[in-house]
């Protein structure tokens, strides 16, 4: 440690630095001299942020003072009822982003004493609105006796407060504002010593080397750092990205991998690594608090099934690991149902209903029902205390945070829960009474503006944003995405202030002179504060390409050779070691004698489509989850439509009567069993049926089965001699149970079968020796009648009628012939059986390998088993590589 700081702090000066991570820093660096000298107690230096600072000698100061300190969301609180209430921003949907640039502008006109604004300067819309806004934030704050953090140097100064300390020492500090050079000044005439501290330059080497990538960029950065290490295990190394927020992920991945390449066989919070990056998270953004949040958007009466899958696998509701299975089919179950929201009342209903074919987690439905019950409780409005108070009661009705003992980190994030808990409550002071939406948004509003960072122990690297990072005196600095467009950065002014006032007061971005300025400044600090200092910047990130930092070119050099030296995690490192042996495994073991093959229809379908696919359906009980989406999916909308037909022709029988029906009975009748096929239906998916939707989807299915009834008038005369009848049958040694849709007897005699399709319809779905849709060709060869024809009943809306084939081309429009004689149509019903005895032995022998036909994988619910994308892709790297 400095020894002039380190005695400025013996004589009990004030240290006030520019950021939390350099008091840190101070304070770990003043600790160590003391442990140094021997010394086990000291007295606790008072190192500090301004802010900080600022709050605790407000706090020292105010003695008997009417006026109450707000936080920021307090005041944030202030601010949104003004401009949401203002003529300015009637028209705005969303004025969030506005809130906190107006704050933005308030803060900035304080601190750099900006008069808001002269009489003869030109204001737009948007700097008249700010100077209406804080007309009326001013006059709040007077009337209730509130006072802003920003007010407090001014509100000191004009008590005429007398300093607590020796003297105070500005650290670490680029420029001070206009406010703080003013109470500086009058520390100064205090009697109080105020010294501006520059750091000794310590640097012997700075560099600035170009990578080809972000990803080379930080992979290097965190090489560099552990070589380091290796070298000199008690080195300080810092790290810094000035779009830290943007790339965090990406640097713990990277840094991961290199420094503790076992990291993705750990659990998380059970090591300690050797790097921390600060500043911390927004606190939602932890494990902990995003599950208390799902659980708390409960309060709005409804779960979308993303949500409910969540919080059925959360380790942080209670019974998690007692109940899991349960909860996994449970969701299965749901999910199956197709439907993307549900109300909770219409989900306990659901499960009510059906509970005899749901696997039912009855512990966590309990909890939804009494969820259910607290909700009907909530009042409409209460005060934020009230419903900090009841936001906890929910979290325990869950079982919040779980069963398992917390970690460290769990720990803290808890005590940081219950602090914005806290913060909640004491809103009640700046706002009247809240409904559950208002407050539940201003609680993630909290969440997601307070910072959170664990404490652990200390690392050896740090990794940071670069604002307050000058000064902190590491031994080797690296500062990683430095060029043009970053370094300097475009001027970003405020919109709320007029620009020639900013300029004049030479606020911080309102030109690019004064970014230049700035970025210079800041850099001459940053390669002072470390022995040896490296720049680096990306070419190129995706189809942008940067350039060189005009005011690092200086260093600008070529890469070393061993900066390109690979570190591979436990994964790469045990792949490049791989002493693989290939075989082609895809035959599952056969039926026997004893062995008794059952299924219905799809056993060949599958078989046919992939062969794998038979096997993992059938044989393994493999299936993928449902799609979800709004509305009714392509399988139930033909449901639908096979429930209507088989109401209507369950009526009417035959063609004759169909003919004879006057018309408005025959609307009659399709309205009623339409109406009956939509209310069975709306049992299994009771959110998408609304009554508005049940009156769309009968008419719908009104209009489609009246247009297929003047089809099926044209025809000649026919009975309908079967519905949907179930035949059991042996077919090469496999048993499967068939239903047909329809059969129809023809008046010349013999039978159509008949299949009902919502969607495309073509007879080359029976072509080839896999077909694409053996079912009616299975019916045809299987059947002992005198089967004429079989034909798909195209029911697609602008593609209605029959296709099919037959023994003749004259028996339904859209059937075609096989042949010109009737001996060729049994020839056609010959090679059917063929093909499908072969389909069924492979089934039987176990051949299961994964060869699709070509449209097979396009709704498939298997990929992810069967992992032929992932094949293909490998396919295609090896022929890349081969070439």
């Amino acid at each position: 440690m400095n020894n002039q700081l380190r005695q400025y702090i013996d004589q009990g000066y004030a240290i006030i630095t520019a950021s939390q991570r350099q008091a840190h820093a101070l304070k770990m660096a003043y600790a160590n001299a003391m442990l140094e000298d021997g010394k086990t107690v000291w007295r606790t230096p008072e190192i500090k942020t301004w802010p900080v600072w600022m709050l605790n000698t407000w706090d020292d100061q105010q003695g008997d003072s009417s006026k109450v300190l707000l936080s920021p969301s307090q005041l944030r609180l202030i601010w949104e009822s003004i401009i949401e209430n203002s003529s300015y921003t009637k028209d705005i949907l969303q004025v969030d982003t506005l809130i906190d640039t107006a704050i933005e502008a308030y803060d900035t006109c304080m601190d750099w004493e900006i008069e808001i604004f002269p009489e003869q300067t030109f204001l737009n819309n948007d700097t008249r609105a700010f100077k209406t806004w804080v007309r009326s934030y001013r006059s709040r704050l007077a009337e209730k006796g509130w006072l802003d953090a920003v007010s407090i140097p001014g509100e000191l100064i004009s008590r005429q407060f007398t300093p607590a300390v020796t003297g105070v020492v500005i650290y670490g500090f680029d420029q001070v504002t206009k406010t703080q050079a003013g109470l500086l000044e009058y520390i100064k005439s205090s009697d109080c010593e105020v010294i501006k501290f520059k750091p000794d330059n310590r640097n012997e080497s700075c560099v600035y080397y170009g990578y080809s990538q972000p990803e080379e960029e930080i992979k290097s950065a965190a090489a560099w750092a552990r070589q380091i290490l290796i070298n000199e295990p008690d080195a300080s190394i810092g790290i810094v990205l000035p779009d830290l927020n943007k790339r965090r992920s990406a640097v713990t991945a990277t840094f991961d991998s290199v420094f503790h390449p076992d990291w993705s066989l750990r659990q998380p919070g059970t090591f300690q690594r050797q790097y921390s990056i600060a500043p911390g998270r927004p606190l939602s953004d932890y494990p902990m608090v995003h599950a208390a949040i799902e659980i708390l958007s409960l309060g709005h009466g409804r779960v979308p099934v993303q949500r409910l899958e969540f919080l059925l696998r959360s380790s942080f509701i209670k019974g998690n690991d007692s109940e899991s299975t349960q909860r996994a089919l449970f969701y299965q179950a749901i999910r199956d149902s197709g439907e993307p929201v549900w109300h909770l009342a219409t989900l306990l209903e659901y499960v009510q209903l059906h509970q005899q074919y749901l696997t039912v987690a009855k512990d966590f439905l309990n909890r939804f029902d009494q969820c259910q019950e607290l909700i009907k409780g909530f009042p409409t409005t209460q005060s934020p205390r009230k419903w900090s108070d009841s936001f906890n009661q929910f979290l325990k009705l869950f079982g919040w945070p779980g069963d398992r003992s917390l970690n460290s980190i769990e720990f803290q994030t808890l005590k940081a829960w219950r602090e914005a808990l806290l913060e909640l409550a004491l809103m009640g002071t700046v706002s009247a009474k809240w409904n559950f939406m208002t407050a539940f948004s201003n609680l993630k509003e909290v969440l997601a503006n307070r910072s959170f960072q664990p404490e652990t122990i200390e690392t050896p690297i740090q990794v940071s944003g670069l604002p307050g990072i000058a000064g902190m005196g590491f031994d080797y600095l690296r500062v990683i995405g430095m060029h043009d467009l970053i370094w300097p950065g475009p001027a970003m002014a405020n919109p709320f202030i007029p620009l020639t006032l900013q300029q004049q007061a030479n606020v911080p971005g309102s030109s690019a002179r004064q970014i230049m300025d700035q970025c210079i400044r800041e850099t001459d600090a940053l390669i002072a504060s470390a022995h040896h200092v490296v720049f680096s910047y990306a070419k190129q990130e995706g189809d942008r390409e940067f350039r060189p930092s005009p005011i690092l070119r200086r260093y600008l050099t070529d890469l070393p050779t061993e900066s390109n030296n690979e570190i591979s995690d436990y994964q790469t490192l045990i792949f490049q070691t791989r002493d693989l042996e290939s075989f082609i495994d895809d035959t599952a073991p056969p039926f026997t004698g004893d062995d008794v093959a059952s299924g219905g229809t799809g056993i060949l379908s599958d078989q046919s489509a992939c062969p794998f696919r038979a096997f993992a359906h059938r044989r393994l009980h493999a299936q993928g989850l449902a799609d979800v989406s709004i509305g009714l999916d392509p399988a139930t909308r033909g449901s639908l439509v096979h429930e209507v037909m088989h109401g209507v022709w369950g009526r009417i029988k035959s063609s004759d009567e169909l003919k004879d029906m006057p018309t408005s009975k025959l609307t009659s009748l399709i309205n009623s069993v339409a109406a009956g096929a939509i209310r069975d239906h709306a049992k299994l998916k009771p959110e998408t049926f609304t009554p508005e939707f049940r009156k769309l989807e009968t008419q719908r299915l009104v209009n489609l089965v009246t247009q297929w009834l003047n089809i099926e008038k044209a025809r000649s005369e026919f009975t309908v001699r079967d519905l949907e009848k179930r035949h059991d049958i042996n077919f090469h040694g496999i048993n499967l149970r068939m239903r047909i849709d329809r059969v129809d007897e023809l008046s010349e005699g013999g039978q159509v079968l008949i299949d009902y399709k919502t969607g495309d319809v073509s007879i080359k779905k029976w072509e080839s020796d896999r077909p694409e849709e053996p079912q009616l060709p299975l019916y045809a060869v299987t059947l002992k009648d005198d089967i004429k024809a079989v034909a798909f009943a195209g029911m697609k809306k602008g593609k209605l009628g029959y296709a099919g084939l037959g023994e003749s081309s004259d028996l339904i429009e859209g059937v075609k012939t096989a042949g010109e004689t009737e001996a060729e149509w049994q020839q056609q019903l010959q090679e059917w059986e063929t093909v499908l005895a072969n389909l069924a032995d492979e089934y039987l022998q176990g051949h299961a390998s994964v060869t699709p036909t070509e449209t097979a994988c396009r709704y498939c619910d298997l990929h992810s088993l069967c992992r032929i994308h992932e094949r293909e892709w490998l396919m295609d790297d090896n022929m890349e590589s081969e070439e």
